[in-house]
């Protein structure tokens, strides 16, 4: 090899060094950030329901002021918690 070929190796060698570092500060940040990610997950669902409920509770909907609607809304939040819940736990079996 000469001069002008090892350059090229070790710069080449320097830039993949240099990924391979952005992605464990990153995995590290994750590791990190697990709890808040996860309660921000819930939390924006939850807003996400609430806006979904609230034009029912302000101008009473006629889907709401049925027993099948508010059964309705009551299985979407179950369900979308559930959906948080599984979410979380693939998450965390991933890392």
């Amino acid at each position: 090899m000469n001069e002008e070929e090892m350059k090229e190796y070790y710069e080449k060698i320097k830039k993949e060094d240099e990924v391979d570092l952005d992605w464990l500060i990153a995995l590290k940040r994750i590791k990190l950030d697990d709890k808040r990610n996860f309660f921000n997950l819930v939390l924006v669902i939850f807003i996400s329901g609430f806006a979904l409920v609230l034009p029912n509770f302000l101008f009473v909907d006629v889907q709401f002021t049925s027993i099948i609607g508010t059964i309705y809304y009551l299985a979407w939040y179950i369900f979308t918690i559930y959906c948080a819940v599984m979410s979380y736990r693939i998450y965390k079996k991933c890392w």
